[in-house]
């Protein structure tokens, strides 16, 4: 597991089976987010002020290199990964570009011109393209996988800023914050398909792979949009607690899981119906969901209650309610580590990262990283 705590410029790598330290390694400043490639067990760190991509070795959790953008990439802050070739991308927010990285080598291929801030990256395995939500221009970049060069810019709406990438229909949803709705893209002709209305602001999306749909809270309307992935339909808008903002999906029974922050609860789904089975009462402001599918439970992470709720994901009542500190400690970010079954959970103020056992709930370790821990990588 891999922790980011971005005011410091440090990364602290956390051994899954021990629950100890392995490592604190200073990046640059501002670490804005983490990719970790399968390929070459390497961890990329982009360092948003420095202008920087530092590489971590997996087996040894040092820094093996450190690519520089500048003066062509200015503030690295979003990542993805093509599998295809073994390349990676950085949307560089105020360069209007977008870095790809050979994992091979860990040197600059080229610099894509992108829209202005780019925010977020999805990749289309399928067709092996790259698509950038440009924040300011209102428009996506599609890139091409193989030459690295710019297909084409597809016009979106206002403030696009989450993109999903749908094997089932090989299509790309683009979240446009501001004009509340999704602009739906075909991965292979590139032309927008469709642009649905969604409700209010949105800040992400979800993927149910069992049923083949896309998942869309809305932030203010208190309501989460459920759309076909075949048919780009919106099949229904569901009501939900106040301020829906994680989701998670529980493969085993096909349950979607909204936590929504507002209202001190998480909304039950079913995946299928699309009604709401239940709706569980849980701790203050409830803002992560992890789903811990060997033992088939929910964890639920509050942050100004200091603690994280088990969920049964069978009969969606709450097992136990594991405190995570003292009075002041903030419940964040959660992460399940599938090998070692544990999950782990940042507790912001006190500068540590709490290690659950998934199977019996119990604490194992409270391991201390840096200042004001924000992110996890497992």
């Amino acid at each position: 597991s891999t922790v980011d705590y971005n005011l410091r410029g440090h990364v602290a790598i956390i051994d899954g089976a021990a629950d100890t330290v392995l490592a604190i390694i200073a990046v640059g400043n501002l670490p804005e987010d983490l990719l970790h490639n399968p390929n070459n067990n390497k961890v990329y760190c982009a360092n948003f002020h420095s202008d920087n991509i530092m590489v971590i070795d997996g087996v040894g959790d040092s820094v093996e290199t450190v690519i520089s953008t500048f003066p062509n990439g200015w503030n690295p802050k979003d990542f993805v990964y093509n599998s295809t070739n073994n390349t990676l991308y950085c949307a560089n927010w105020d360069s209007y570009n977008v870095t790809a990285i050979d994992c091979a080598t860990n040197s600059v291929i080229t610099y894509i011109p992108a829209g202005e801030q780019p925010w977020d990256l999805a990749y289309n395995v399928n067709d092996n393209k790259i698509y950038c939500a440009n924040y300011m221009t209102d428009d996506i970049t599609v890139i091409d996988g193989t030459n690295n060069w710019v297909i084409m810019t597809i016009s979106a709406w206002d403030e696009p800023q989450v993109a999903l990438y749908s094997p089932a229909s090989n299509e790309i949803y683009c979240v446009n914050r501001n004009s509340i709705n999704i602009t739906v893209v075909d991965g292979t002709s590139n032309w927008v398909n469709r642009t649905m209305q969604v409700g209010s602001q949105s800040w992400f999306l979800g993927y149910n792979p069992t049923s083949r749909k896309v998942y869309c809270p809305n932030d203010y309307g208190n309501t989460v949009a459920v759309i076909d992935a075949s048919t780009n339909a919106v099949l229904t808008t569901i009501n939900v607690g106040t301020y829906p903002r994680a989701l998670t999906h529980n493969s085993n029974s096909n349950k979607i899981y909204v936590a929504n922050r507002g209202s001190d609860n998480v909304t039950v789904i079913d995946g299928a119906a699309d009604t709401v089975l239940t709706t569980i009462l849980v701790g203050d402001t409830p803002v992560d969901l992890a789903y811990n599918g060997l033992n088939n439970k929910v964890y639920c992470s509050n942050l100004w209650s200091h603690s994280v709720n088990v969920i049964d994901g069978v009969t969606n009542a709450i097992i136990t309610t594991i405190p995570i500190g003292g009075e002041y400690a903030l419940a964040g970010a959660l992460c399940y580590n599938p090998v070692a079954n544990k999950i782990y959970c940042i507790n912001s103020v006190y500068d540590n990262v709490v290690a659950i056992n998934g199977a019996t709930n119990g604490i194992i370790a409270t391991i201390p990283v840096g200042d004001i821990p924000s992110a996890l990588v497992c």
